[in-house]
């Protein structure tokens, strides 16, 4: 024999909420990522963002590119990157194409002005 529950729509609601905040609860805690970090992690924040491929992502850590290229400090003899600024260092070398193009177009414009 079938059993039947019978709620209003009050204790109905009422239950949903309480099913639903239990299952939120039990999710985990977000994670605060620190705001500086090594040059590893600098590294793979960087080919995140431009979709380097790991050789690529490595030869912009070389000594030659690390010369005043990326934004860091050090402690000790330990490299060190604010997360922040190289997120916003990253994103402001991102090109466009159109930028490009723009740009190609006002430089040959300025060309002609100065040549002829």
């Amino acid at each position: 024999m079938e059993q039947f529950i019978i709620s209003t729509p009050e204790q109905l609601e009422a239950f949903f909420i309480r099913a639903i905040q239990k299952i939120s609860s039990l999710q985990p805690a977000k994670i605060e990522l620190p705001e500086n970090i090594g040059s590893e992690e600098a590294r793979k924040l960087l080919a995140e963002i431009w979709g380097l491929s790991e050789p690529v992502s490595y030869s912009w850590f070389s000594k030659e590119n690390m010369k005043g290229n990326l934004p860091s400090g050090k402690v000790g003899k330990r490299l060190i990157f604010n997360r922040a600024e190289l997120i916003e260092y990253a994103q402001s070398k991102v090109v466009r194409p159109l930028d490009t193009v723009s740009e190609a177009i006002t430089k040959a414009a300025r060309r002609r002005r100065v040549n002829g």
